[in-house]
């Protein structure tokens, strides 16, 4: 598995969470807390291996477009953070964290899109060599913060197996 393989999945994991979030009824406000922590978590582990390894190796191939490609990526990844803070600060119960939960879901979409379509594009400069290094730096931090984040989930499970 290299790179860009890695991210996919964590990508596909995030959309399957967003989809079990959209599928719940609208009173189901503790499961809903359960699931926001978990795609929190998973948003939070994603970007810091993101922001840690791949954006500054992709934006290694010194081609213009992914210099550009990389600083909007980190400012998609910043205003994901904010909303999350700001759906943490909601008092229980508050009608504002589904609408801001929208949002957010929406911009990672807009994001994972953007990235997969032609951030990955530029990834492949880089060799199929340095793509397997990267995935294995990615996995191993991937799995380290995961377990200093307490998550204990069949993701953490899953990123462990491929460590």
């Amino acid at each position: 598995m290299n790179a860009t393989d890695l991210l996919k999945e964590d990508h596909d994991r995030l959309k399957e969470m967003f989809d079990e979030f959209r599928g719940l009824d609208g009173g189901d406000r503790r499961e809903k807390q359960r699931l926001f922590r978990r795609i929190a978590s998973a948003l939070e582990v994603h970007a810091e291996i993101e922001e840690r390894f791949f954006y500054p190796a992709v934006r290694g191939t010194r081609r213009e477009d992914a210099v550009e490609i990389t600083f909007e990526a980190f400012e998609e990844h910043k205003i994901a953070r904010t909303l999350i803070g700001q759906i943490e600060s909601l008092p229980k119960g508050d009608p504002r964290k589904d609408a801001k939960m929208k949002v957010l879901m929406e911009s990672v979409e807009h994001h994972i899109e953007e990235e997969e379509e032609e951030m990955f594009a530029e990834a492949n400069d880089l060799g199929d060599d340095r793509l397997d290094e990267l995935a294995e730096q990615m996995q191993t931090l991937e799995a380290e913060l995961m377990r200093r984040r307490g998550v204990e989930t069949e993701d953490a499970e899953e990123v462990e197996a491929n460590v």
